[in-house]
């Protein structure tokens, strides 16, 4: 299966092009819930193009109460894009709860992605200590992607986006929750629709 050679890190597929050739409705529910594809540790470098299609029903509950800390990061259709990876022509609509890291298309990003819509609705949820009742555990969300260091070209977000902690999401409906943050190199143009 794709993901499974992705996240088990099987083969590089810097040089691999996938197509989507029709729609696709994963039918997820809470039992049987969508599993990322990559990882930081296994990222996609590959090339994905949409097609114009689209991916429905994406569910993912990795919240506080769901997952441990390390498997509710990088939450989304794609967990984590590597620098050489992208992106295109894709809409994808769900149901997405995770803690850190946290988008329709990716929970992060150091590749391109473009021409991208997101319908889900994107959730951030964060861990509090019950001493002290401070946020001790708490990430970034975005409509498009949770994080991205590089490229967002001509990408528009028509989902909710929220967390548990204020600054989390900013004021809600961004594409892009923390953009050019860990990078080595600056994006080469930006280009993001808020809708």
């Amino acid at each position: 299966m794709f993901r499974d050679s992705v996240n088990n890190d099987k083969y590089d597929c810097k040089n691999c092009y996938f197509k989507l050739t029709d729609s696709i409705d994963l039918e997820s529910d809470e039992n049987n819930q969508h599993i990322a594809i990559g990882s930081p540790f296994a990222p996609f470098n590959g090339h994905f193009d949409g097609d114009n299609h689209s991916i429905r029903n994406i569910i993912i509950y990795k919240g506080v109460w769901q997952a441990n800390n390390d498997t509710g990061d990088y939450q989304g259709l794609f967990g984590y894009i590597g620098e050489s990876g992208s992106v295109k022509n894709l809409s994808v609509s769900g149901y997405i709860v995770g803690l850190r890291y946290v988008g329709g298309i990716a929970g992060y990003s150091d590749g391109v992605i473009e021409n991208c819509t997101n319908y889900c609705i994107i959730h951030s949820d964060n861990y509090k200590d019950s001493f002290s009742r401070l946020a001790v555990y708490s990430g970034l969300a975005g409509g498009i992607v949770g994080s991205s260091g590089s490229d967002i070209i001509n990408c528009g977000n028509f989902g909710t986006v929220f967390g548990d902690l204020e600054d989390i999401v900013g004021h809600g409906k961004y594409c892009v929750g923390w953009f050019g943050g860990y990078r080595r190199r600056q994006p080469r143009r930006k280009y993001i629709e808020l809708l």
